[in-house]
């Protein structure tokens, strides 16, 4: 789905400057020009949950139906952790067993949505240890069968590592 630019008029230098970074980080369009303007009373309190409704904003929705989060569990405790909201990669992190809970705890925070899910690649032990660090304070986290999900995939715009494209394939067969 194609984004529309955030126009950013924000007077705090600060805030701009995180704002745009995070933005950025995420594949957010920004200009001068045009766009959806977004100004210092449209951020509330919060930053990190106004970033995630400006990238809701950015695809024309207030809110995603579905969040999903893909964990793909690499080799010696490195996990790939993939953000999707309604089928489109949102954001896309590298984390270990001892950060995975702060980090999906945090991705479900930011992002407005109705309903989540978290799949995690079932392939070895690392998957099983994720799980059950998850488990215990999230509802929806369901084990995956990661068989072929490093191959391409069409519906993906973009490059990305391997693992990102198993942790996006992860997540979408969590649902």
């Amino acid at each position: 789905m194609e984004r529309t630019p955030l126009r950013l008029l924000i007077t705090n230098p600060k805030k701009y400057s995180e704002l745009v970074r995070e933005l950025r980080k995420r594949g957010v369009p920004l200009s001068d020009k045009h766009g959806i303007v977004v100004r210092d009373q449209d951020l509330g309190e919060d930053l990190l949950s106004a970033i995630g409704g400006l990238v809701a904003l950015s695809l024309g929705k207030r809110y995603f139906e579905e969040i999903s989060v893909g964990i793909d569990t690499n080799t010696s405790n490195k996990l790939t952790a993939v953000v999707v909201g309604d089928g489109e990669i949102l954001e896309w992190a590298r984390t270990n067993l001892e950060s995975v809970y702060d980090y999906v705890r945090t991705a479900l925070r930011i992002y407005p949505h109705k309903k989540h899910v978290v799949g995690i690649g079932a392939g070895n032990v690392l998957g099983l240890a994720v799980f059950e660090r998850l488990h215990p304070y999230l509802k929806e986290v369901k084990l995956v069968n990661e068989s072929r999900t490093s191959r391409r995939n069409v519906f993906l715009n973009g490059n990305y590592p391997e693992d990102v494209i198993a942790g996006y394939n992860i997540a979408m067969r969590a649902l």
